[in-house]
């Protein structure tokens, strides 16, 4: 990760091998980059060249060198010369850099960093999505009736227009980039690692469900719209005076009917059989007390 040292207005990153036993340390002011590969033992010996008088261990020296708070800068001639403090005891480190050529350049810092805009581009949009979704979502809850009582955490519905312009100069910026990130293989071979990893499906693929399997989903989720309709018209007492409170009565039986074709393993769907006999005798007492005669064949 790219740390800044203020007082030069310059980037570094350090890196350790994968063995931890070499460090390359990158030094750039975006413009130019420098860096230097160095061994730790290599590390631990100019430590030692630069402060005779004072004994510093191996974990003191690795964690010195990556902090990015030293006293004293200068970069001069290619050698970066920093100062700290370590428990009150003076601290001199210098690396010795070389400059980097521009294929690099764009290897350290271009590549990446187009990488990063190209992916927090797609990942806005993808949550700009997602937020229109769920606010249709919330919509429809209260078209069917639902209230929140925590009102604390009531949100307005997201205005994606004015998102938009607020941020229409980053979406200029990041479409004229997007276009150079089209032609750069780099970038497009990190961003289809990234899709590809990023996606539990992509690691262990589950299978599709197979065809009884999705018809007997969307008949369970049908039943349940309907009975919850029926429910809602009991509740409201919206079939007291109307002219439609047989045909509720015949709907509920033609859902119990065909519901009673579905496996009984099928618990869902038992529960439901068991609801809609209770709303249908309920509702044919309700009628009946009323004078109204009750077809139910």
């Amino acid at each position: 990760m790219w740390s800044f040292l203020s007082s030069c207005n310059l980037f570094f990153k350090l890196e350790f091998s994968e063995d931890g036993n070499d460090v390359c340390y990158h030094l750039t002011n975006v413009k130019n980059m420098w860096k230097e590969n160095l061994s730790l033992s290599e590390a631990f010996k100019r430590v030692k060249t630069l402060n005779r008088l004072i004994k510093f261990n191996d974990d003191t020296i690795k964690e010195t060198i990556l902090r990015n708070d030293p006293e004293f800068v200068e970069f001069k001639d290619n050698e970066l010369i920093l100062k700290y403090k370590v428990d009150g005891d003076p601290f001199k480190f210098t690396w010795k850099l070389v400059q980097l050529s521009a294929d690099e350049f764009l290897e350290h810092f271009t590549n990446p960093l187009m990488f990063c805009v190209e992916v927090l581009a797609k990942e806005n949009e993808k949550l700009k999505a997602v937020i229109e979704q769920k606010d249709i979502e919330i919509e429809q809850f209260k078209i069917e009736g639902n209230v929140l009582r925590r009102t604390t955490v009531a949100t307005l519905p997201f205005d994606m227009k004015a998102y938009d312009e607020r941020n229409s100069k980053l979406n200029s910026i990041t479409k004229d980039f997007h276009e150079i990130a089209n032609t750069m293989d780099f970038v497009q071979k990190k961003l289809k690692e990234f899709e590809a990893t990023k996606s539990p499906e992509a690691k262990s693929p589950k299978k599709s469900p197979s065809t009884k399997s999705k018809k007997r989903s969307l008949k369970t989720q049908l039943y349940n719209e309907r009975l919850k309709r029926l429910k809602q018209d009991k509740n409201k007492a919206q079939y007291e005076e109307s002219e439609d409170s047989e045909e509720i009565l015949k709907n509920g039986k033609i859902i119990l009917e065909s519901s009673s074709k579905i496996p009984d393993e099928e618990t869902e769907l038992s529960k439901i059989q068991r609801d809609l006999e209770i709303l249908n005798q309920q509702i044919k007492e309700d009628l009946e007390a009323r004078g109204r005669k009750v077809t139910t064949n």
